[in-house]
């Protein structure tokens, strides 16, 4: 029988023990990488990614609607300009890799995006901008969220290098800092945006400071821990090739002289070698990704030129006929684009990672949304504003209370954060349901699932802009928080089994570009998606406030579009599921038997906290720490938030 004292020591122990493996969790990665690296790579993505994004994403609605007074076709069209960073994310890693600034590749990117954002933060909460101006500043502050992302991703992937045994780790701390942050700056946005606190533009104001504390401090200070060197395949901006290195042997000196003062450390040896019942021939593995990477290459640089022509010519085309022509331009553009990945992939890489790309693609083209149920529903906290309860006598009754007076919703803005920080808590019970359910379906049953339910979800709009919840009773805050419960976990059984694909086929020298593509490829089809719908809400006259007239009949359409991916399974989707070996179709027959060996070594099962890292809320990363071997192994997945 245990002492009372004993007894006392168990439940303290209890108590602390969290504490104590949190601690010794970042002591182990300090250990290893510095505790400098583990710092800048937790500020990255939880102050600039996981609280700026959050905050960026909470001011720019109430701020383009209320104060810039847009409609949802316009917004869709300047939200979606500025979200253009994220759709050709490709071309940083490629510019990291071809150009050096002083002989670093990725702390001068970091700085400058920092700067870019930090200025258009700063402006956007001093001045009084047209949409023209706020659009620029937009993709602005998106960039300097975007560029530190990639290059951040590009260093886990180095992590994974030197310490192949602690990459699920490093995934881990960072996206823990990211999920971490995000969840309660939704919660803080909420409060902030109102027009009685600090209002969208000093929510703008605190964005820059993200950049700042996030980003710029820490890469000048060195944390980044980049070594100064006279890359083979680069050209630096600053310095010549000789004094690159120059400098480079100088660096490497004076490193050697630091790690012989180093106690040695002790041999370790890696079990997993002696485990290992894959072998593959290294060097037919480096052929494959050698000849992966032209089709890969182009495959990006064509996402990148569709990207910018399609949002270009959206925000400024403003014609009468801006619809129609912006519509077919895109249409025409976007099925392109599709047909040209899809040929450059099956012969250049695989005929099963082809269809998928295809596939999300498609499915982000075939979701026409918009902003138009926050438009209808919100309360732009204003005294005298869409909500008010009362007017003065000299206020415009168009103005004021014209959304209480039509029985519109009229959330508050808390309770808008208050769901954002739902939809993530959703997102990762997703990552969960899938490894715990899905992970053994067939890819196409998986892909049917979800997009069926994906079109159940959205039925939920239906009913509430019909008002049928009044008639039962049930409240507007029961669709608001279904909708951002059911939307993020049908969006993780869509597409964790495309990065799961791709993880298996990636050849070596393009992971980088190979999951760049397929996030820019995801972020495009949602763009292009939400400019389906400026063309779909033209066809109905516009659904613009106050009255909302055709807004039914708009959603309905809308959600029934929805249901097209299901039509394109049959042709696109990838033979077999996420636990077998992928078909290589077209490609070469030796690059074939390499990527083959590749997949078979490269089969590892996600964890839920893994395929976090993999698929976060608003991010969709790369997670297989056997397949991290370069740089931008790992991409993001923006603003999969969208209520409509």
């Amino acid at each position: 029988m245990k002492k009372p004292s004993e007894e006392k020591q168990t439940v303290l122990e209890w108590l602390v023990s969290p504490a104590y493996k949190v601690y010794t969790f970042y002591a182990t990665l300090c250990a290893a990488f510095g505790w400098r690296y583990v710092a800048i790579a937790s500020l990255v993505y939880g102050v600039t990614e996981g609280l700026g994004e959050s905050l960026l994403i909470g001011a720019e609605r109430y701020y383009l609607f209320d104060t810039q007074g847009l409609s949802a076709s316009r917004f869709t069209q300047v939200a979606g300009f500025g979200e253009m960073p994220w759709q050709i994310k490709a071309l940083y890693g490629m510019a990291a890799d071809s150009v050096s600034f002083f002989g670093y590749q990725k702390s001068p990117y970091m700085i400058g995006a920092g700067i870019c954002g930090m200025l258009a933060g700063f402006f956007l909460f001093q001045l009084k901008a047209t949409v023209m101006i706020a659009a620029v500043l937009l993709i602005s502050s998106n960039f300097s969220v975007a560029v530190p992302d990639v290059m951040i991703d590009g260093s886990t992937g180095e992590c994974a290098n030197t310490h192949p045994e602690l990459a699920s780790e490093v995934q881990t701390a960072i996206n823990a800092a990211y999920q971490g942050c995000s969840f309660f700056a939704d919660l803080a946005v909420g409060y902030l945006v109102r027009p009685s606190m600090i209002g969208a533009e000093g929510v703008f104001g605190l964005f820059s400071l993200t950049s700042l504390i996030g980003t710029i401090i820490p890469t000048a200070l060195g944390w980044m821990g980049e070594k100064r060197d006279a890359h083979p395949d680069a050209v630096d901006a600053c310095y010549s090739r000789d004094k690159l290195q120059e400098l480079a042997k100088l660096d490497a000196e004076k490193a050697a002289a630091e790690e012989a003062k180093k106690p040695p450390k002790p041999a370790v040896m890696d079990e997993r070698d002696e485990t290992k019942e894959h072998v593959f021939d290294a060097d037919a593995d480096l052929e494959a990704g050698q000849r992966a990477r032209k089709p890969v290459f182009r495959a990006a640089m064509a996402n990148v030129v569709c990207s910018l022509v399609v949002g270009i010519t959206q925000l400024t085309y403003t014609a009468p006929d801006a619809a129609l022509v912006n519509g077919i331009i895109t249409v025409i553009l976007g099925a392109a684009l599709a047909v040209y990945v899809y040929v450059v992939l099956r012969q250049g890489v695989s005929i099963d990672l082809a269809g998928a790309a295809v596939f999300i693609f498609m499915e982000g083209v075939c979701s026409p949304s918009a902003e138009l149920i926050f438009q209808w529903s919100h309360d732009d906290g204003e005294s005298d504003g869409n909500c008010a309860r009362s007017c003065d006598d000299d206020t415009d009754e168009d103005e004021c209370g014209w959304a209480r007076d039509r029985d519109y919703p009229c959330i508050s803005p808390v309770w808008w954060g208050y769901a954002r920080g739902v939809s993530r808590i959703f997102g990762f019970l997703g990552v969960i349901l899938y490894n715990v359910m899905f992970s053994h379906w067939s890819y196409k049953n998986i892909f049917a699932l979800g997009t069926f339910l994906y079109f159940c979800g959205n039925m939920l709009d239906f009913i509430w802009v019909s008002r049928f919840n009044r008639v039962v009773g049930v409240s507007d805050l029961f669709f608001l928080f279904g909708v951002e419960m059911i939307q993020p976990v049908m969006k993780r059984l869509r597409i964790m089994p495309v990065f799961v694909l791709a993880a298996k086929l990636c050849p070596k020298s393009v992971e980088a570009t190979l999951f760049a593509l397929l996030m820019g490829l995801i972020n495009l089809g949602s763009a292009i998606g939400k400019y389906n719908a400026v063309a779909l809400l033209a066809i109905f006259g516009g659904v613009e406030a106050p009255e909302f007239k055709h807004l039914q009949s708009f959603i309905l359409v809308r959600t029934l579009i929805y249901l097209i991916p299901l039509f394109l399974i049959p042709c696109f989707a990838p033979s077999g599921g996420p636990r077998d070996t992928p078909t290589f179709g077209d490609a070469h027959d030796d690059v074939a038997k390499a990527l083959k060996a590749t997949a078979a070594a490269s089969d590892v099962e996600m964890t839920p906290m893994h395929a976090d890292a993999a698929s976060g809320y608003g991010k969709v990363r790369k997670q297989s720490s056997s397949l991290s071997d370069s740089p931008y192994a790992s991409s993001s997945e923006h603003k999969q938030a969208d209520f409509v």
